[in-house]
């Protein structure tokens, strides 16, 4: 964790002071040239900040208010925020459910949260002219609680047709910093974050990915009874 926040503030910082120290030395004279340089510092200074806000939300473990929250209506929402990302880079998002409604007793701002997380990076791992499928449905599955007994869990799924991951890389992809992203487009939080929220309402994710095949994440959460 500590070698993974030096490398995203860092590498930063580093061009930040590398750029401050030109304009102050004089060595860059013109106005055009000041200008250009001010917005790379700008821009890594936004990176900065966006790093930091991904690691307090990472560090947070704060109890919210939890109310019974249709998971259906909730992941059309958040597809409808995404949808403008998505049209950018000629990717579809479709949202399919067996059920009118799924229910369970959540912080919907932080499974939204983590459904944006989720859909965000399939929107940029799919290919254009791809579809991202967010698909939700109730199962009864063994409770992971370690009591042997079966339970209702709402399950949503996202599926992109993006590369797909070998078996190193899928085994680290909810590793704190830990990110296959080009540099700037992601701090490899978003996932770790996504985890740690499921975790604490009783649930968890499961992934799974083949090179070639895409990947599909799965998020278990505690469930009431599905309305048909």
């Amino acid at each position: 964790l500590a070698s993974g926040i030096a490398h995203e503030l860092g590498t930063p910082l580093n061009v930040v002071a590398g750029r401050a120290a030109m304009i102050a030395s004089g060595e860059v004279a013109s106005w055009p040239e000041v200008r250009e340089m001010a917005g790379v510092i700008r821009e890594q200074s936004n990176r900065m900040v966006r790093t930091l806000r991904q690691l307090l939300d990472f560090a947070r473990r704060r109890s919210t208010e939890r109310s019974r929250t249709d998971l259906v209506k909730l992941a059309r929402e958040t597809v409808a925020l995404l949808e403008p990302l998505a049209a950018k880079r000629g990717v579809a998002v479709a949202v399919k459910s067996g059920v009118l409604a799924l229910e369970a007793e959540v912080g919907a701002g932080q499974i939204q949260q983590v459904l944006t997380n989720l859909v965000m990076n399939a929107i940029q791992a799919s290919p254009a002219s791809a579809t991202v499928e967010v698909q939700l449905a109730a199962r009864i599955i063994a409770s992971n609680q370690g009591d042997g007994l079966e339970r209702q869990y709402a399950c949503v799924e996202v599926r992109d047709s993006g590369e797909g991951m070998p078996e190193d890389v899928r085994a680290r992809v909810f590793d704190p910093f830990f990110t296959t992203k080009p540099v700037g487009e992601g701090t490899g939080l978003g996932l770790s974050v996504a985890y740690g929220i499921v975790a604490e309402h009783h649930g968890w994710i499961d992934v799974s990915s083949k090179p070639g095949r895409g990947s599909v994440f799965t998020v278990w959460l505690p469930a009431g009874d599905p309305s048909a």
